[in-house]
């Protein structure tokens, strides 16, 4: 290859090739081209740094688009409302169901998209989606919003284009435990690795079905917010297989209690857990103080226990935990913590706590 276009076809050819851009960048090195700094950035920001360093790489990212994103997204701004750039490139695009049913081709010809979010459609547009040619070309699929319901999450579910989709977004759907079954339950969406239900009616039994779908195997991330469960359906998560495997869980906003808080807490499934969102769970301090002491909590990074009705002992419990050393991020604001739980906790985590 020995042109830019030639290099731009090879890679709209093969979006995954991540070491097909880095020649590219050396090729556009040589020509003093600030693209080729471009994409050794955004690879670089997605690499473990400092803080300094990453800073500093955001920086320089946003004065890159600030100088050159008008043309580097020409391409692609007349068939997409909004755009992101992964890896020195459009991989992210936001655009109406219809319009990406009627241009797929010319997207897909004007840059390696991998990520679309179709803003919400008339209810006559899935079954035109779901028979898409353009769908087996996409990773990451987010319908937030579009108020699909039952029957189309099951038309969803039954399309075999969705094979390569790692990422669903299905918050604010209208999905009730029917649709919840049909898209857990399908082998089409055996390849998910993160999967968003919140704001749907999943409830106790769709939890269940969740744990026991045999094609959630590579599931790592889990966003359940707001969906009405509750004791039951924590206790079947804190038990089953599901759990082992997430790296993040948000079950923010459902009325779980202290009794499931404490199910999860002690469940030795949470190991390989590392971000959990409890917000507004109304977990109280007998639930933190079995979070706190659980040596299944050690791997977390994250932890939000924000607007619930934690009280100062349990913020003492918390700071005096032997295994939440490792956290770089605490949330616990909206409690009822003392001065004195507040210090404590400042003098454990510093500015990693949000007080």
């Amino acid at each position: 290859m020995d042109t830019e276009e030639s290099f731009m076809k090879a890679i709209l050819e093969s979006p995954r090739d991540d070491g097909l851009r880095f020649v590219f960048a050396d090729w556009l090195e040589e020509r003093a081209h600030p693209r080729a700094e471009f994409i050794r950035v955004q690879f670089a920001r997605e690499e473990r740094a400092d803080a300094r360093t990453m800073h500093d790489l955001f920086l320089r990212e946003k004065a890159l688009l600030a100088a050159h994103e008008s043309e580097w997204a020409q391409p692609i701004n007349t068939l997409a409302d909004h755009w992101e750039f992964r890896h020195g490139f459009v991989e992210s695009v936001t655009l109406s169901a219809r319009k990406f049913i009627e241009r797929g081709a010319a997207l897909f010809a004007a840059a390696p998209v991998r990520h679309v979010t179709l803003k919400p459609a008339d209810s006559d547009v899935i079954p035109q989606l779901v028979v898409c040619p353009w769908l087996e070309r996409v990773e990451g699929l987010s319908l937030e919003g579009a108020n699909i319901g039952d029957l189309g999450a099951e038309l969803l579910a039954e399309c075999p284009k969705l094979a390569h989709i790692k990422f669903l977004n299905l918050a604010r759907n209208l999905l009730e435990l029917p649709g919840v079954r049909a898209i857990v339950g399908s082998p089409n969406l055996n390849g998910l690795t993160a999967l968003n239900l919140n704001h749907n009616d999943v409830g106790d039994l769709g939890v269940h079905a969740l744990c026991a779908s045999p094609h959630l195997r590579r599931l790592s991330r889990l966003d359940l917010e707001h969906c009405d469960i509750e004791e039951n359906g924590i206790r079947a998560l804190a038990r089953s297989q599901l759990l082992a495997q997430l790296d993040e869980l948000n079950l923010s906003h459902n009325p779980i209690g202290k009794t499931g808080v404490r199910a999860l807490a002690t469940s030795p499934q949470l190991a390989q857990l590392r971000r959990l969102d409890l917000r507004s769970t109304m977990t109280d301090t007998m639930a933190v103080r079995a979070l706190a002491l659980s040596p299944h909590v050690r791997g977390l990074l994250s932890l939000n226990l924000s607007h619930n009705t934690i009280t100062s002992d349990g913020g003492g419990a918390l700071a005096a935990s032997p295994y939440l050393g490792q956290l770089a991020d605490l949330s616990i604001y909206s409690n009822h913590l003392g001065a004195e739980a507040k210090r404590k906790l400042t003098d454990r985590f510093g500015p990693r706590v949000s007080l």
